[in-house]
């Protein structure tokens, strides 16, 4: 048994799907709001999702704490009944690159979740923000290098 088991379903969906990921240059828009767009590419389909990433984690090589900010963007969205409530949750102000945001993810979100299923979850986002033991062994599952 796992000490992470968490962590260890993140990494069992990247090995299982084959998934690939691509962070996007971060925009002039969204950098105010700490959000990146990954996009998440599975056999011959891809999706650009945006992803809150307050610390910058996906700039880290790893394909498991890209899935965790993908599957926290999802979570947070399907959390909210509503773009108010969506945008409080996150801190973010009522502005059109927020609405812009999340209609991007109403989009995409259902097409994500139908990929990787609707029980694969993030970290915890408490383990994240105290960067506990938890989120300091996510942050350490950097891909092998290629040559």
């Amino acid at each position: 048994m796992s000490k992470y088991p968490t962590l260890e379903a993140l990494k069992a969906l990247v090995t299982r799907l084959a998934l690939e990921f691509y962070v996007e240059p971060a925009s002039a828009q969204h950098q105010p709001h700490s959000i990146r767009v990954l996009r998440i590419k599975h056999a011959a389909e891809q999706w650009a999702v945006p992803c809150f990433d307050e610390f910058g984690d996906a700039e880290i090589e790893s394909h498991v704490v890209r899935l965790h900010l993908v599957l926290d963007a999802c979570e947070c969205f399907e959390e909210a009944p509503d773009f108010e409530t969506w945008r409080r949750d996150l801190g973010f102000p009522d502005e059109p690159v927020c609405r812009e945001i999340h209609a991007q993810l109403a989009t995409v979100v259902p097409a994500v979740r139908s990929l990787l299923g609707s029980e694969a979850a993030p970290i915890d986002s408490r383990a994240i923000e105290f960067n506990t033991d938890l989120a300091q062994a996510l942050r350490a599952c950097v891909d092998a290098p290629t040559d």
